[in-house]
This record gives C-alpha cells, sequence and structure tokens, in this order.
C-alpha cells in the first residue's frame, strides 16, 4: 500500500533533494539533476522505467554543456552524471518509492582514457619568471603547483586554516569537491607566497573568478611562449607529476591530492610512465 502511495510522487523532487544534500561529488550530484530537470521536468516515480533510463544515457552522450550551446558534454563528465542518477534510483528502491532495482540491467557508459595537459617543472618555472602584470595570478598558480591545491580551496583559504606543528606549517580546511577533511603540509616556500600574516578570519589571497584565471593565464603563457593548452586546474596535474618523477610514493600524493582511492591518482602515473619513454634514445652508441 505504502509503495503504490509513494509511485505517485514527484521523482525529480526526491533527485533534488538528494542532489541538495550530498556530501561527496557535490558538482557530479548538481550536475546529473540539472540534467535530468532540464530534459524531463516533472517525473513520477511511476514513469521510472528501464526505457527512461536508456534514454537519459543517450541524452547525456549528446548534450551540450548545461551552461552552453556550443560545447558538448565530455564523455567521462556523462559517465559521472549517469553513475549519480543510477545512485538515486538504488536510494529510491530502498526507501520503497521503486518496486525495482535497475542496478543490475545497466549498459554503464564507459569511459575513455583523457590525457591530462600539464606543464613541466621547467616549463612552469619559465612561466613564473615571465613579467606579468596579474600578480594574483601569479600567486594563484604558484601555489598551486607548490601545494597541489583545487581553485575553490586555494580561493576558501582563510588565515585560521594554517597551523604550524613542529616546524612544519599546515593547512587544516575541508576540501570543498568531496566535503572530506584534510590535514595538509606545505613547504617554507608555499608559507612565503602567503604574505604576512593577518586576522585569522580574512582570506589568505585577493578573491578572483575561475574565468578570470584562466583567461589571464592564456594571455601570459603567450607571453612566455609556452605552446600549450592549460587551465588552472592543470598546475594540480603537474604537481602530481612532478611529485612522482621526483620519486614521490604514490600513496602519499593521493593523499597530498585528497584523493579517495590510489586508482584516481594512478592516471598521473600513467603520464609519468609515458615521459620515460621520450628517454630510449638519449643515449645511443651508434655501434
Amino acid at each position: 500500500m505504502e509503495l503504490a502511495e509513494n509511485k505517485k510522487k514527484i521523482f525529480t523532487d526526491y533527485f533534488k533533494e538528494k542532489a541538495d544534500n550530498a556530501t561527496s561529488s557535490i558538482g557530479a550530484w548538481k550536475a546529473s539533476y540539472g540534467y535530468f530537470a532540464k530534459f524531463y521536468g516533472t517525473v513520477l516515480f511511476s514513469d521510472i522505467n528501464k526505457a527512461l533510463i536508456d534514454e537519459f544515457k543517450a541524452k547525456l552522450l549528446t548534450t551540450f554543456q548545461l551552461k552552453s550551446t556550443k560545447h558538448k558534454l565530455k564523455r567521462n563528465s556523462a559517465a559521472s552524471y549517469f553513475i549519480k542518477f543510477v545512485q538515486v534510483l538504488e536510494m529510491a528502491y530502498d526507501d520503497n518509492y521503486l518496486s525495482q532495482s535497475f542496478k543490475r540491467g545497466i549498459d554503464w557508459i564507459k569511459e575513455e582514457d583523457v590525457e591530462k595537459s600539464f606543464l613541466t617543472l621547467d616549463e612552469c618555472r619559465k612561466l613564473f619568471t615571465t613579467d606579468f602584470s596579474d600578480e594574483t595570478l601569479k600567486k594563484y598558480c604558484t601555489f598551486a603547483l607548490l601545494s597541489g591545491l583545487r581553485y575553490i580551496d586555494i580561493n576558501s583559504l582563510r588565515w585560521q586554516d594554517l597551523v604550524e606543528r613542529e616546524g612544519v606549517n599546515y593547512i587544516n580546511f575541508r576540501i570543498k569537491k568531496t566535503s572530506s577533511f584534510q590535514y595538509h603540509p606545505i613547504s617554507k616556500e608555499a608559507v612565503a607566497l602567503m604574505g604576512e600574516r593577518k586576522i585569522k578570519t580574512d582570506f589568505v589571497f585577493e578573491r578572483i573568478k575561475y574565468h578570470s584565471l584562466n583567461n589571464d593565464l592564456r594571455k601570459w603563457l603567450i607571453k612566455a611562449e609556452i605552446d600549450k593548452k592549460v587551465t588552472f586546474h592543470n598546475f594540480r596535474t603537474s604537481y602530481a607529476v612532478i611529485q612522482l618523477e621526483a620519486g614521490a610514493d604514490i600513496y602519499l600524493i593521493s593523499k597530498m591530492l585528497g584523493h579517495k582511492s590510489v586508482t584516481t591518482t594512478q592516471i598521473y602515473a600513467k603520464i609519468v610512465d609515458s615521459r620515460k619513454v621520450s628517454t630510449i634514445n638519449n643515449i645511443v652508441l651508434g655501434s
């Protein structure tokens, strides 16, 4: 009787509630709900079936980004959003809103291997020594390379998040993307970049919009004569690759990056392996 009544309720509202209350992968949850609401509007639980699930997957694979009419949604993003959709269906089944679990029969979206762009240490040094008027951009990029932190975490960093223990400085904060807690050691060079300590509730760095960072970064790269298509986020890739090439343990780098699984970090290890191949002809004896 309860199931029959629940099926008359609105699944779209249920989906929104779960997305709004997500504590990890918040962006993926909100995007997944956003696409579903865009495609279907108000949907009852009784409307959920295999055909709708397959159709939603197909729509994700062919649609544009939510805030764009020019850029197609990337396959790996579609895969992530589809997973969240299936997860919310499982929640609805557990909560007695659906009469069956659809998870077992799902034809998942297979992710594609994507080559990550990044700057080498030499390219970073070249960039950072190239004169550019935007000092805030310089600080963000340099701090990202030195710490491996995401834009949102650098932008939100306050002085109260910086603590010292036994001569080592740590950033004590909650990662915005995953909501997990991070106790993140940083180098003296990174601390020096932060400047003079201010009121503990003040932001460490001047606030700046992400799109502004990327717009000015492109201009800075051109001025430095670095012909690579990279975004601010790619400094995080540079951090991981440089650390791994220097011999850092992949498990430790995984923790520093705030990854929940070392499998995620192995993407960067593959980059290091591919760069090793470029060294095979460096020594030629000519015999």
